[in-house]
């Protein structure tokens, strides 16, 4: 594997309410989930074996070839390991790149990302975002996926703050986040035209709290230059908020959708892409 501009941590593993109707992935799509599994692993919501059967069993979750993970508690590899399990059983192995959010650890649940993959990983990195209210990182990874004019998809995961202090909707400072993660996006699409971009993760888009299908200024941006996975409004939330976002570039959307469930505060959010 290439270098990284930072490295958390690279294994690879080898073996012998839905928006529309649920599919199961096609050998030719590449289907990419996002999912912040923060709550539902501080309440135990859902047993693992439960979560497991969960993506076996939903039409919208099976056959998947990309996690992006948000909010997972990395000094417990448990956490993580479940999820190596469910992509292991879909496609006989697993490669991933995951990083603690912060440099300062030590707490009880020292909070990172993941990206999971059934496709190899040829590089990856992490982007340290700025600090609003608490430590905030973005993930990359460049899986093994050819196509028409290209050999690798870039993918992006990312996790932006919910609040600062006592401003419960700091939407400047969620974009100057964001921004990072958008300026690194774009460099890497001039250098590799041809080459598709999936953005993904829980951008924590609280809006004005009151008007909850307003569109922040960091979703405005990343329309800008992206797709929008789920154009219409749609929560992804306990709460009517539309928290996570799949933005894309380069590549075909098929289908998209999200699954209720009550392992976490937030819901899987689904893209299925064409190859």
């Amino acid at each position: 594997m290439a270098s990284t501009a930072r490295l958390g941590w690279l294994l690879v593993v080898a073996a012998s309410a839905l928006l529309s109707p649920a599919r199961v992935a096609n050998a030719d799509a590449l289907r990419v989930v996002s999912f912040n599994t923060g709550m539902g692993v501080v309440l135990n919501w859902r047993s693992q074996e439960g979560l497991k059967q969960l993506f076996a069993d939903e039409p919208a979750l099976r056959g998947l070839h990309v996690l992006s993970l948000q909010e997972l508690c990395l000094n417990d590899r448990r956490q993580l390991g479940l999820y190596l399990e469910v992509m292991q059983a879909a496609h006989g192995a697993q490669y991933h790149y995951a990083d603690y959010a912060s440099d300062k650890l030590g707490q009880a649940c020292d909070k990172g990302q993941a990206i999971v993959s059934s496709y190899p990983i040829l590089d990856a990195g992490t982007l340290r975002l700025t600090t609003v209210g608490a430590a905030r990182s973005a993930l990359w990874a460049d899986l093994g996926v050819s196509g028409p004019g290209y050999d690798r998809v870039r993918v992006y995961g990312l996790h932006l703050s919910n609040r600062e202090r006592t401003n419960y909707v700091p939407v400047l400072r969620r974009a100057e986040q964001a921004e990072k993660v958008l300026e690194h996006a774009l460099a890497f699409m001039r250098r590799q035209p041809r080459v598709p971009v999936i953005v993904t993760g829980d951008f924590n888009t609280l809006g004005t709290l009151s008007e909850p299908a307003t569109r922040e200024l960091v979703v405005q941006r990343f329309q800008q230059y992206f797709q929008l996975s789920q154009p219409g409004f749609s929560s992804t939330f306990l709460v009517p908020y539309q928290l996570d976002w799949i933005f894309y570039a380069g590549v075909t959307l098929s289908w998209s959708g999200s699954v209720s469930t009550l392992y976490s505060d937030h819901v899987p959010v689904v893209a299925d892409f064409r190859l």
